[in-house]
């Protein structure tokens, strides 16, 4: 940066506090060019991205029971009499807010991952132990009164699901069971934030079950009495010996403007995180070990710069502690549609 000396103090003042700001943005990756990423850049993107899954429906609380259809075919089903805020009967026009993902693409760029509190290991509040799954759809559904309240949970709201709309693990629809979704608090306002990343955890039926999701005739019968995020999930059970794999980012990239995912070949609805980051090695991993040696699976990389989606996709074999390079000449650009089609059309 050059100093101009001819300008006034204050105004060269104010130069170099901008051009500071912006340095602090700037880091020579590793084609040895000064890659400038915005932190916020690919949380915006992804906040979009959720935005443009939603969904919008009214109903009246006067009508006869309910049976609405999403763009993919599911039919929501409930009577609208049973809805109460705070405890009083909900009186007029209701809107709905419903979101629903089947497919990896979505996952990446909604930062909706597939990952589930694991049952069979002790936890530590401090490191949450996950296990992947695979999905008969993640859904989001929210309702609103007139005057902007949330309606109550409680009042059982039916989802059919096609079983065809999630079908890559082995047309085997048997062993679902409902998980409850938990999205992560991204600013630290103690608020859930559109854009955070999803934790899934397997719901219990009234005699201490898992909440079986029964599958027939073509679908899945999801009953939800909470709004939020709901998943039809069994356990992707992954053969042994396991191990944890580790993804290297450019130097200009780091867990602040950058994610990095596992795809899984030939399997379409999971996709899970790389949830941890050393900033001494500029690495991305998972701490559960939870990857078969000798498994075919894609590295997906995403970030954002100027409204731009940034991507790369990689197709690895898992070795032990394996570390999986992204190089700058590995990374492309393109809109959020170019990133979901490069992700579902992966064998």
């Amino acid at each position: 940066m050059k100093t101009h000396l001819l300008f006034k103090a204050a105004i060269v003042a104010l130069i170099l506090s901008a051009c500071s700001s912006e340095e602090n943005l700037t880091k020579t990756d590793d084609s040895g060019r000064n890659a400038k990423v915005n932190e916020s850049q690919l949380a915006v993107l992804q906040r979009e991205a959720n935005a443009k899954l939603t969904q919008h429906f009214t109903f009246n609380t006067n009508q006869g029971p309910v049976v609405l259809k999403t763009k993919s075919g599911v039919q929501i089903r409930f009577n609208p009499k049973k809805f109460t805020v705070r405890g009083i009967p909900v009186q007029g026009q209701v809107k709905v807010e419903y979101k629903e993902i089947f497919k990896a693409g979505n996952m990446v760029t909604a930062n909706k991952t597939t990952m589930g509190i694991a049952q069979d290991v002790p936890q530590n509040p401090d490191d949450i132990q996950l296990r992947p799954l695979l999905t008969g759809g993640e859904f989001f559904i929210n309702m609103t009164n007139q005057e902007g309240q949330n309606l109550d949970n409680g009042n059982p709201i039916v989802l059919t699901v096609p079983t065809a709309l999630t079908d890559d693990n082995g047309g085997n629809t048997g062993g679902m069971t409902v998980w409850d979704g938990k999205v992560a608090d991204t600013d630290g306002d103690g608020v859930p934030n559109p854009e955070g990343n999803v934790t899934w955890k397997e719901k219990q039926g009234p005699e201490g079950n898992p909440d079986l999701v029964p599958a027939q005739g073509g679908s899945y019968t999801l009953g939800v009495t909470q709004f939020g995020w709901t998943n039809i999930d069994v356990l992707y059970n992954l053969p042994d010996p396991k191990t944890t794999v580790y993804i290297e980012v450019p130097p200009a990239y780091n867990n602040t403007n950058s994610s990095c995912y596992i795809a899984y070949y030939n399997v379409s609805n999971s996709i899970a995180p790389m949830d941890r980051f050393d900033p001494t090695t500029n690495m991305f991993t998972e701490h559960y070990g939870q990857l078969p040696i000798g498994m075919s699976c894609y590295a997906i990389f995403v970030s954002a710069q100027g409204g731009v989606w940034e991507y790369a996709i990689k197709p690895v074999v898992i070795s032990p502690s394996g570390i999986i390079t992204i190089t700058t000449a590995d990374i492309l650009t393109g809109t959020e549609a170019t990133v979901i089609a490069a992700i579902d059309a992966l064998p």
